[in-house]
């Protein structure tokens, strides 16, 4: 059984000191990349012209208090994490 426990708390493949650079890595480097993808796609027209079209059009059939509302739920889940 505390072989089991080891291997779920990373105990025995993994050393905490490289569980640890491993989740600095991905905490700040995945933003990161998102953030340069973002602006790596921002270059192309039509990537903007499609962000336009689904923004409108989210805004056509969407009403603006469920958008809000979801808005505010991303939020809470975010900060509740």
């Amino acid at each position: 059984m505390q072989a089991i426990v080891d291997f779920f708390a990373f105990r025995t493949f993994v050393s905490l000191d490289v569980l640890r650079v491993v989740y600095a890595l991905g905490a700040i480097g995945m933003p990161m990349l998102a953030w340069a993808f973002w602006l790596w796609l921002d270059r192309f027209a039509l990537w903007r012209s499609m962000r336009g079209v689904s923004a409108s059009a989210v805004r056509r059939v969407v009403p603006k208090r469920w958008r809000v509302i979801s808005v505010l739920l991303f939020l809470l889940c975010f900060f509740c994490m």
